[in-house]
């Protein structure tokens, strides 16, 4: 039986986790082998107690393409928890969830869960015959615990129950959602409130920041549902579509969308090489994550980490402090540096309160060329569209500096006195 439950958790993982976690013990003609081969070849070959905890520290750590951000009241109560939870063994015809596994390392605490999943298709019985075959699929829920932020975060991966499942045992996200949610309350004497993200994603996307944009939008529009897609290597976001491909004839237009909030976003993160599928519900934010590249733990970890970030300043007292100063005390072009100086911030917090402050008005975008020299026949000013600027300059030293992208710019923000 134990063995039985050790296959499955292994099944589970990728070729490559196994490999991972077996690097030393599996020979090299077996490491381009099938999954099952190299399953009953570990199990043979690699200690049982070992394979439990490497197995179990992997699939807890993966990156999941569903992830959902929770914060509490009393962040208080977060001292008195005992994250040594008891827990079960699985048990593979279960739909509750339940705890399997847990690990703490220095930035984050983990509660493993797991439950299986009823799918549902039809299997061809005969030429002319199909009947409704049910199974149960193992299904691995994260609750994490980001102890820096004090924030929650559940990740799972997505399944398809197949259309055919009756409604009595279909098994929503969001049932998922809320079993966590009591088992939270009822462990850790905590009640998880979904994270409201938006402005944070607005903050994020505003002026294109860490490679950053939104290229597609579903707005829920005066009842009515408005859909705007761009061509994902196009190299614009929806706002620079709106503000740049709509003329004064179709200022209507732009006017009638501008009253119109988002429900969904697509973000394409150009430095991290994924996209992410932004959906706002009333229960919590979804994002889901579509990858391509490398470092996809790291990376997706970052993502996850600067939506926090962004969300906590574009909402909190820090950006209230300092709009104030900057409609106050500020005049003509200030730079995120300006920021750092003064509120000892980071500078990706700072380009994130100046954005919140570009869409509330309060400042707006200005661009100047990046560089230490003087340029020949060009005065390196604060301009405030890119099309004021050539396709290249010349600086002092006689190096051509061609402008073809946003790296080339220093960003500033000229504040707007009413």
């Amino acid at each position: 039986m134990k063995i039985d439950h050790l296959r499955s958790l292994l099944r589970s993982l990728t070729v490559n986790e196994i490999q991972q976690i077996c690097l030393y013990e599996v020979d090299t003609d077996l490491r381009a082998t099938g999954k099952d081969e190299l399953i009953e070849y570990v199990l043979n070959r690699v200690d049982y107690n070992t394979l439990v905890k490497e197995a179990n520290a992997v699939e807890t750590l993966q990156p999941f393409k569903h992830v959902w951000l929770f914060s509490i009241d009393n962040q208080d109560l977060l001292e008195n928890i005992n994250w040594v939870v008891g827990c079960e063994s699985e048990n593979q015809d279960g739909v509750d969830l339940i705890p399997t596994y847990t690990l703490q390392t220095e930035n984050a605490n983990y509660v493993k869960f797991v439950h299986y999943v009823p799918l549902c298709h039809w299997s061809l019985v005969s030429p002319t015959q199909k009947e409704l075959e049910v199974t149960f699929s193992r299904h691995v829920v994260v609750l994490k615990y980001l102890k820096k932020n004090k924030i929650f975060q559940v990740g799972f991966n997505g399944y398809t129950q197949g259309r055919a499942m009756p409604g009595v045992v279909r098994v929503s996200y969001f049932d998922i959602l809320s079993k966590v949610q009591k088992w939270v309350e009822e462990n850790f004497k905590l009640k998880l409130s979904g994270l409201q993200v938006q402005n944070g994603i607005n903050s994020l996307v505003a002026l294109d920041l860490f490679g950053v944009k939104d290229i597609r939008q579903e707005l829920n529009v005066d009842g009515a549902r408005v859909g705007i897609d761009l061509d994902e290597d196009s190299g614009r976001s929806v706002s620079e579509y709106l503000n740049s491909s709509m003329g004064a004839s179709q200022d209507s237009v732009r006017d009638f969308l501008e009253r119109g909030h988002a429900d969904q976003v697509m973000l394409k993160w150009e430095d991290f090489e994924f996209l992410t599928r932004i959906q706002y519900y009333e229960l919590a934010t979804e994002i889901m994550f579509i990858w391509r590249g490398k470092k996809v733990r790291e990376n997706v970890s970052k993502a996850i980490e600067l939506i926090i970030n962004s969300v906590k300043i574009g909402s909190g007292e820090e950006l209230s402090k300092i709009a104030s100063y900057v409609k106050d005390k500020m005049t003509g072009v200030v730079t995120a540096l300006d920021i750092v100086g003064l509120f000892k911030v980071s500078a990706k917090s700072a380009y994130s309160v100046l954005a919140s402050l570009a869409k509330e008005g309060v400042v707006r975008p200005c661009y100047r060329v990046k560089t230490n020299l003087i340029l020949i026949d060009f005065k390196n000013d604060w301009r405030g569209n890119f099309f004021d600027f050539p396709d290249f300059v010349v600086d002092e030293s006689g190096a051509q500096i061609r402008l073809s992208g946003l790296e080339c710019f220093e960003i500033g923000f000229e504040v707007i006195k009413k």
